[in-house]
């Protein structure tokens, strides 16, 4: 009987991220692609920054979209979490702010950039799970 949750639980994994608005494995290559064209600290953070513009791009292409296919009283439970989502996005920034703010050496920089951009690739990863599920 195990072997038959485990397949319908990845049966279920498999069809609620398989269809998607955007291939978040292309952005990742293209991420990496960017990261290995300049390896240096400054060109990692710029990609981290680049990549976290992309990924709200993706974030907010994605909320869009699920807004034309709720009712209205699923588009408003939809703005409350969108809300309070960029209240935990903002205060983890800050939260980072301060925990990189007593490190030393450039790589964190680097860090701080990908978490950053990691929050937002998350969430955006999530609508879009949202969205592909009520296609």
């Amino acid at each position: 009987m195990k072997s038959l949750s485990t397949y319908v639980f990845a049966s279920i994994l498999s069809v609620s991220g398989g269809v998607s608005a955007f291939d978040a494995n292309e952005v990742e290559r293209e991420f990496d692609a960017c990261l290995s064209q300049d390896s240096t600290t400054y060109g990692m953070e710029r990609c981290a920054n680049e990549f976290h513009q992309r990924w709200d791009n993706l974030l907010n292409q994605a909320y869009r979209e699920l807004m034309t296919v709720l009712d209205e009283d699923g588009q408003q439970k939809l703005r409350d979490a969108q809300r309070a989502w960029i209240k935990f996005r903002d205060s983890e920034i800050t939260n980072m702010d301060n925990i990189y703010s007593h490190t030393q050496g450039s790589m964190y920089i680097v860090v701080y950039a990908g978490n950053v951009m990691d929050i937002t690739k998350a969430r955006a990863m999530q609508l879009n799970g949202y969205l592909a599920d009520l296609r």
